[in-house]
């Protein structure tokens, strides 16, 4: 028998082993004291529809709870929503109304395992699926409809509302233009899209025109321009390695050095990089008074990633799509901006 059991002291520190599991960490890292009664494992085998989470329940690792929870709310027609997911812990919450539900899952490293911590599990607001729908189609109307036949009745709806290819394109295919710049955060900030027949010399000259004639930009002194047309014509690490070196040499005789190793290495690409004017790709012989010293264009890519789902869609509701995101993006900086306590930006 343990010495420290009758003292009403150290009985408070030393915690026997039953009590010790039930003491746990909450989303913010504190120790709290639950009720786990019961500590059964996840039956990989159950039917989906009969899946559903209890406290105490361990699993194999996040993407099982995961798996777990999303059949339970599709069996049940709850609509759950992930706070916080990681690799150490899951904090889900009802998404709807005022329901309460609650489940909070994190790793146990003794026994490498993930357990359900705690757990409020009443549902008081329901969501609604596609089958719910489908049914209350059918009760308002008296009419038996299959899912098919709603499918192709929200697909014709939808071409009522954004149209389709043919009638937004007419016969041309269309290609989206898009000038991106930095702002003073090092930020992409996109100034201008377009959308034209085909991609062309003559139709981005009409674009940057109109693009000079709005920023004011006369002769372009000042500015930097840069195209992402330029196509790879010797690939390899190799190649990647030294014209990385070489674009981004600060001085003209590290240039010469790199370039060097280039020529020994393959004198056709030494010679077709000296043709396409080092003024224009390395630093190293960029004009003074650039605020710009960028040789690659990556952060385009931001924002394709962006809009790329509103590229798929017709081209007036991809437009559409592209003036509300930026409205929004705009809006949303300045609110951050004026959240400064200074003039000076952090």
């Amino acid at each position: 028998m343990s010495r420290t059991s009758n003292d009403p002291f150290l009985s408070k520190l030393c915690v026997n082993d039953e009590d010790a599991n039930n003491i746990v960490d909450d989303e913010n890292g504190r120790e709290v004291e639950v009720n786990i009664q019961t500590h059964s494992i996840f039956n990989e085998l159950l039917h989906w529809k009969k899946e559903k989470p209890i406290l105490g329940m361990r699993f194999k690792g996040p993407w099982q709870v995961k798996s777990m929870l999303c059949n339970y709310a599709l069996a049940n027609g709850y609509q759950l929503c992930f706070e916080k997911n990681d690799r150490t812990r899951l904090l889900v919450r009802c998404s709807k109304g005022p329901c309460t539900f609650r489940l909070w899952v994190s790793w146990m490293s003794d026994e490498e395992s993930f357990q359900i911590k705690s757990l409020k599990a009443e549902q008081t607001v329901l969501g609604t699926s596609s089958l719910d729908h489908w049914l209350k189609v059918m009760a308002k109307f008296g009419i038996q409809v299959s899912m098919g036949q709603c499918r192709r009745a929200k697909k014709y709806a939808l071409k009522l509302v954004e149209g389709n290819l043919v009638e937004h394109y007419g016969v041309c295919k269309g290609e989206l233009l898009c000038a991106i710049g930095r702002d003073e955060n090092d930020k992409i900030y996109p100034i201008a899209w377009a959308v034209v027949n085909v991609e062309n010399k003559q139709n981005w000259k009409w674009f940057l025109e109109l693009l000079i004639d709005d920023l004011h930009l006369n002769l372009g002194n000042g500015s930097s321009l840069m195209s992402d047309q330029h196509k790879k014509r010797f690939t390899g690490a190799i190649y990647h390695t030294l014209f990385w070196r070489a674009s981004k040499a600060i001085t003209e005789h590290a240039f010469k050095v790199v370039m060097k190793e280039i020529k020994t290495l393959n004198p056709d690409a030494h010679q077709y990089l000296m043709e396409k004017d080092p003024k224009i790709w390395s630093i190293a012989f960029f004009q003074t008074g650039r605020c710009c010293d960028a040789v690659e264009n990556g952060f385009l890519e931001s924002f394709n990633v962006v809009i790329v789902d509103a590229r798929k869609k017709p081209i007036i509701t991809m437009l559409e799509e592209i003036r509300l995101y930026m409205m929004d993006r705009i809006y949303n900086m300045k609110l951050k901006g004026q959240q400064w306590g200074n003039h000076i930006c952090p």
